[in-house]
């Protein structure tokens, strides 16, 4: 080991003597040799770091992008809340309108509702304590929508006119012998309209007050289409409401006897 450590000591003075001496060839091998190496290598070691490098800019940009995704949908989301806040607004202001008019209106809220089929009922946030009565007339937006059911002290079940099983018997404004008006699958139809009377598209219907239950002269909607006659002594007509039932969300509960 002493000797080899020998040669390499007497090698790196003899390469500097040499070197002070005549430093030409020594020049020449860094320039030739020695630079193009390392500039290899640098290379090299570029080519090599820059996939990596790639890679983690590519993951970097993959995170912003899913952070900026999840602002993105927490921003529709809040648009959508105030979409729904601002119409929920518009439509309480609407049925506060329309109550003034009506005499002793109770405005109430929807607070649940069934999925839909044969049976549409809401939930409203008004009961016994507000002294809103089973079979009372409900309207939003000045149209009946349909009848109070079962009443408990802080909330009550409404029967929509949608609904499969609520009958309404119903006048048209120009067939004062009118008719029943029941929902179903196939939307609102009022039959049971004598034959002899004259139905045409357009033409308003509304509550008759026959039979007690609730009040005449409220608006439901209007005739769209005549379905033909049933049977040999009785028609059968579509009748269009301007009201979604799913997009109902303040009504107004009329209370006669208050």
């Amino acid at each position: 080991m002493k000797k080899i450590y020998l040669y390499l000591v007497g090698a790196l003075i003899l390469i500097f003597v040499l070197y002070n001496i005549w430093p030409l060839p020594f020049e020449y091998f860094a320039k030739s040799v020695i630079l193009p190496v390392s500039n290899v290598l640098v290379e090299t070691g570029k080519r090599i770091v820059s996939p990596i490098s790639l890679l983690g800019d590519i993951s970097s940009l993959n995170s912003k992008n899913k952070e900026l995704e999840n602002k993105n949908s927490e921003l529709v989301a809040e648009v959508a809340k105030l979409k729904n806040s601002s119409r929920q607004c518009t439509e309480l202001m609407r049925e506060v309108d329309k109550s003034e008019v009506l005499d002793k209106a109770i405005i109430a809220k929807v607070v649940s509702r069934t999925p839909g089929g044969l049976s549409q009922k809401i939930i409203v946030n008004r009961g016994e304590n507000d002294l809103v009565k089973s079979g009372s007339a409900v309207l939003t937006n000045g149209y009946f929508v349909g009848r109070v059911g079962k009443v408990e002290q802080n909330r009550s079940e409404v029967e929509l006119i949608f609904s499969h099983g609520l009958l309404v018997p119903v006048i048209m404004e120009k067939n004062p012998e009118g008719g029943l008006l029941q929902g179903g699958l196939e939307g609102l139809t009022v039959t049971d309209i004598p034959i002899s009377s004259k139905t045409e598209a357009g033409d308003k219907v509304m509550t008759s007050g026959l039979g007690g239950e609730l009040p005449s002269g409220l608006l439901i909607g209007e005739v769209a289409l005549n379905l033909g006659i049933e049977g040999e002594l009785f028609q059968k007509v579509r009748v269009k409401s301007p009201i979604n039932p799913y997009l109902i969300d303040f009504v107004s509960i009329l209370n006669h006897e208050l």
